[in-house]
């Protein structure tokens, strides 16, 4: 008798062993996906008595707010117009010019469809439908997405090979590879002035 309650002991020690591995590969792979369920109310059954699991438990990956929200689908068009506009440059040069477009939707409280479909401003934009992001370009605009963009907040434009010369209201900037970014200096005056 004392044996077989020592094995049914060991049976359910082994069974909730069992489902606590499961769980936490479950947490595990919830996190890859950015995704966390903490099992709360349930209970795990020991050999003398009823334990509550997840009770007051706190995620193991807080959420985080985005920068400012944009839907996979707009994050993905954001993506393929910095491919576009500069695929074949550098990890900080597309993030720099994801900051652009993310700038412009701040300052100008924009969609990214309106910034980047205004006429005259991105030459590539009819072409996104035609093309698909490349991994760095879609892992910059994630980044800038969800941490902020990686220049102030005022800089709103850039060129390839030189800066452009619109007059005195437009200040360089700075370039980074062959990408050159400026900014118009009353709305820098606004944006750090708070307005």
């Amino acid at each position: 008798m004392k044996r077989s309650y020592h094995l049914l002991k060991f049976n359910l020690l082994v069974l909730a062993a069992v489902l606590i591995i499961s769980m936490v590969t479950s947490i595990e792979d919830s996190r890859e996906n950015n995704q966390v369920e903490i099992v709360t109310n349930s209970y795990a059954e020991t050999s003398d008595h009823m334990t509550e699991v997840g009770k007051d438990v706190k995620p193991l990956v807080e959420e985080v707010t985005p920068y400012i929200s944009m839907t996979d689908e707009d994050i993905y068009i954001l993506a393929t117009l910095v491919y576009l506009e500069c695929g074949a440059e550098s990890f900080d040069c597309q993030c720099a010019v994801a900051s652009v477009v993310v700038n412009r939707m701040t300052t100008r409280n924009m969609s990214l469809y309106d910034i980047i479909y205004e006429p005259y401003q991105f030459s590539p934009a009819e072409l996104i439908t035609q093309y698909e992001p490349s991994d760095s370009s879609l892992a910059a605009a994630k980044k800038v997405v969800q941490d902020g963009p990686t220049i102030p907040e005022y800089v709103t434009f850039f060129r390839a090979d030189y800066y452009f010369d619109w007059g005195d209201r437009y200040v360089d900037y700075m370039n980074i590879d062959k990408t050159y970014f400026s900014y118009d200096k009353y709305l820098k005056e606004e944006v750090e002035s708070g307005k």
